[in-house]
């Protein structure tokens, strides 16, 4: 991690690090209950199953540690610990993809939940598109960024297999050209890359065949060693939340 932080400072990214919790655990994956849209730094309704995740004095530590650092910009949260007629709202990050006027929302994986739809609905639908993405329950994919992830205005990495043809259907319809994972890649989360603009990407450094892909399509991947937190079950994305951006092409 410590690796990947450098890296990213290094390519002129400014990182604020989120790493303190009251229990001591250090779980370096922020995408998955915090998020941002728009200019709303949003704390989603996760899953209460009792793991270590999902600890509240936890993540409110965490969340609270970023607002501290980021009390200059206009940043609120929403959606904390949901609950709906006694059923939780889920709403992971990894399961959130904002892209050009459009909100992906993964459905049908192991976390976001129907209602966690439902509340991306009521806190954005007027202003984006929000869009279902249907996984097989049976796939058990984990998040949406493990199947999909865009990396510019016509361009996204995917692995169909675990999604259902419909929404295979509207991914190849909003963009133009798809770089496509095979099964390997995909268990070894290959899709989650993150997207620095200019065409910058980081990827695990052992992905060679999706280095070339990216390079073929004139993207510019950065190779860094991220393959301990991989094996936890997260990758780049699944690492940062970014607070700024000065692009549609970081993602």
């Amino acid at each position: 991690m410590q690796g990947f932080i450098s890296a990213l400072e290094d390519h002129g990214v400014d990182v604020v690090r989120g790493d303190k919790t009251q229990s001591g655990i250090c779980w370096p994956f922020l995408r998955d209950p915090f998020m941002v849209v728009d200019d709303t730094f949003m704390v989603g309704g996760i899953d209460s199953s009792g793991d270590f995740t999902s600890r509240s004095p936890d993540l409110l530590t965490a969340c609270m540690d970023i607002m501290d650092q980021i009390r200059d910009d206009k940043f609120s949260s929403a959606a904390f610990a949901a609950r709906e007629d006694g059923f939780p709202i889920i709403l992971e990050g990894g399961d959130v993809i904002v892209h050009d006027g459009t909100i992906y929302v993964g459905q049908g994986g192991q976390w976001t939940n129907r209602l966690g739809l439902e509340l991306m609905k009521a806190l954005w639908g007027d202003k984006f598109k929000i869009q279902p993405i249907h996984m097989k329950p049976e796939a058990k994919v984990t998040h949406l960024d493990c199947v999909f992830n865009p990396i510019s205005a016509d361009t996204a990495i995917v692995h169909f297999d675990p999604m259902t043809v419909a929404s295979q259907g509207i991914i190849q319809k909003h963009f133009d050209r798809l770089i496509r994972l095979k099964r390997a890649e995909y268990a070894a989360l290959a899709a989650n890359v993150f997207s620095i603009g200019g065409g910058q990407i980081f990827i695990e450094r052992q992905q060679e065949r999706l280095r070339r892909e990216l390079k073929r399509s004139s993207f510019d991947p950065i190779p860094t060693k991220f393959d301990k937190p991989i094996r936890a079950g997260g990758s780049f994305r699944c690492a940062t939340v970014p607070l700024r951006r000065e692009s549609e092409s970081q993602l």
